[in-house]
C-alpha cells in the first residue's frame, strides 16, 4: 500500500477511565483482501501470544465465517431485498395479472402480504418502524435474510 490514509480514532481520556474499546478507522481505495487481515493478526498473535494463535484448520473456519458474513451484511444486499421480496405483492393490478401468473406459487412466508404494511413500506414516505404496520416486516425479516446465506 503506497497511499496516504487518514486514520480516525475514538476514545476517552477522562480520569479513572481506561483505555477499553477504543475504535479506529480509516478509508482507502486499496483493495484490502479478507485473508490478508486475519492472517496479518494471527502472525502478531503468534508473537505476543503464541498461545492464541490459530492454526491452519481454524483460520480456514474464520475466513469462511467472515466470508459468509460479509456476503450476508452487504449493504447492497440488506437495502434490496425488502423490495425484491415485497414488490411482486406491491405491484400486483388486475392488468399486469401478477396474481394469476405467479403470485399464488410464492411462499407466503417469505415476504408480506399484508396491504396496509404493504402502503406504508412503499407509499407513506416515512420510516419502516414509525408506523404501526412494522410487524409484518419483522416476521418475515429473518426468513428473507436467511436466504442470502443460501
Amino acid at each position: 500500500m503506497r497511499e496516504t490514509v487518514a486514520v480516525t480514532g475514538c476514545g476517552r481520556t477522562d480520569t479513572g477511565v481506561h483505555a477499553l474499546n477504543q475504535v479506529a478507522n480509516f478509508r482507502t481505495a486499496t483493495a484490502l483482501p479478507l485473508r490478508n487481515l486475519h492472517l496479518g493478526v494471527n502472525s502478531l498473535l503468534r508473537r505476543v501470544r503464541p498461545k492464541w494463535a490459530l492454526g491452519h484448520g481454524e483460520l480456514i473456519v474464520v475466513y469462511g465465517m467472515l466470508s459468509v458474513a460479509s456476503a450476508c451484511c452487504g449493504l447492497d444486499q440488506v437495502q434490496t431485498m425488502v423490495e425484491v421480496v415485497a414488490h411482486p405483492f406491491w405491484g400486483a393490478t388486475p392488468e399486469n395479472k401478477w396474481d394469476d401468473l405467479f403470485l399464488n406459487v410464492m411462499p407466503t412466508w417469505l415476504t408480506v402480504t399484508d396491504n396496509a404494511a404493504l402502503e406504508a413500506y412503499f407509499d407513506s414516505g416515512l420510516p419502516m418502524f414509525s408506523t404501526p404496520y412494522w410487524k409484518p416486516w419483522v416476521e418475515s425479516a429473518p426468513t428473507m435474510h436467511s436466504c442470502t446465506a443460501l
